[in-house]
């Protein structure tokens, strides 16, 4: 738990106290069909809120309490102490208290109010940057709850069949609709990465950490309802076209070239295309035009090049119909 003296920076620990958290790799793994709650509380999350979900929503904190409320509290027990303060005597006469205050004392009263207003501006914008960072985690613990909340009410339903194993590993066992009847499904099975389950066949009875994992088939069939859940394409629909869109998509999600950020040169991709063009399209003759059109395909599509081609595309056309002329 995060502790610290200042009194706007409240008292705060993470929801989720499984310590491998941070470390996707390091998550509960059972066969390849299933896939550990996280994996499935992470999938749902992206799927209903798209760019929204950060994929740091299994790491919001709890805070205890919010840091503008905590610093209001404290200036206004502030206020009341200093009204209970004995007030100070008042100078017999003006002149009197005058001569007690030299040029130095002044030039040090109107240095230390500076400080004190250069002290109370730094305070208010610790206090504002600390308050962005509590609404920030705010939004993420709702993300997080919501979907974890979609995700018992589909398990209660069964639509999506959970197991669990023990945390120390072995064989999976299947869970019951009614094991998700639950108030609070996020402290239950997010918390340790699992939950304390009862097993009564034990003498005597006891509790034993277990990890939730869910059926991956039926999650994805589930969250497919969300605007923003991923496409599912299959063999069959595959199937369906040409071969040359059969080879680009198979192309593409066989080696990985299915996000932006790791897309790799058009040379490249042209290279690749060429070394199996013999296997992908035995009857097939290879053209430059044809690999440059697969190429492209594949990649994803670049709005720079696409103005430049546009931009080409009309000054040709413009220049046959003689509106354009060369000087």
């Amino acid at each position: 738990m995060e502790t610290t003296n200042e009194y706007y920076k409240t008292k705060r620990s993470p929801i989720i106290t499984f310590a491998a958290i941070h470390n996707r790799q390091a998550w509960p793994k059972a066969d390849s069909s299933k896939c550990c709650i996280f994996e499935a509380v992470d999938l749902i999350g992206r799927a209903k809120y798209g760019q929204e979900w950060t994929g740091a929503e299994l790491q919001a904190l709890h805070w205890h309490e919010q840091p503008k409320v905590a610093d209001e509290v404290h200036r206004a027990h502030r206020a009341a102490a200093s009204v209970r303060r004995p007030p100070r005597p008042v100078p017999v006469r003006l002149s009197e208290y005058m001569e007690k205050v030299s040029a130095q004392d002044e030039h040090d009263a109107r240095i230390h109010a500076r400080n004190r207003e250069l002290k109370r501006a730094a305070h208010e914008a610790a206090v504002k940057k600390e308050q962005a960072l509590w609404e920030e985690n705010q939004r993420a613990v709702d993300r997080l709850s919501n979907a974890t909340e979609w995700l018992a009410a589909q398990c209660r339903d069964g639509r999506i069949t959970a197991y669990y194993r023990f945390a120390r590993g072995g064989e999976l066992s299947r869970m019951t609709p009614g094991d998700w009847n639950v108030e609070f499904p996020m402290a239950q099975f997010l918390a340790k990465g699992g939950y304390e389950k009862w097993f009564h066949n034990s003498i005597p009875a006891m509790k034993f950490l277990v990890y939730v994992f869910l059926d991956k088939s039926e999650l994805q069939q589930a969250v497919s309802i969300f605007s923003h859940a991923p496409l599912r394409i299959t063999d069959h629909d595959i199937s369906k076209l040409s071969p040359y869109l059969q080879y680009a998509v198979k192309l593409a999600l066989g080696l990985g070239r299915n996000s932006q950020i790791v897309q790799e040169k058009k040379e490249v991709r042209k290279a690749v295309i060429e070394a199996e063009w013999d296997s992908a399209f035995p009857d097939l003759p290879r053209s430059n035009q044809q690999v440059e059109m697969l190429a492209t395909m594949v990649g994803f599509p670049d709005p720079d090049s696409i103005k430049r081609g546009m931009r080409s595309g009309v000054t040709k056309r413009s220049a046959d119909s003689g509106v354009l002329r060369k000087k």
